[in-house]
């Protein structure tokens, strides 16, 4: 995962010019090797890929609504409804 970039640029530029003086900022995440496709909560997850979600979560500094762990429409976990705190 890279979750930033560290630019060398001093001033603003247009983005393909900033894109050309960054470079990533890697994380290394413990990962899992278990099946993932039958889950149907966050905790039948394994826990490394738990400690994965709640690491984005971190980093974009938003709570994570769904998560996708397979590729049928009943394969997406709904973790949080995002309409219940609209109310």
């Amino acid at each position: 995962m890279a979750p930033g970039f560290v630019s060398w640029v001093g001033t603003i530029a247009p983005v393909l010019l900033w894109m050309n003086a960054v470079e990533p900022v890697y994380e290394e995440l413990d990962g899992w090797k278990t099946e993932i496709k039958g889950a149907r909560t966050l905790a039948d997850l394994p826990p490394n890929a738990q400690r994965y979600l709640r690491r984005i979560e971190e980093l974009i500094g938003t709570k994570i609504v769904m998560v996708s762990v397979g590729s049928e429409r009943n394969e997406t976990l709904g973790v949080k409804n995002p309409f219940l705190d609209l109310a």
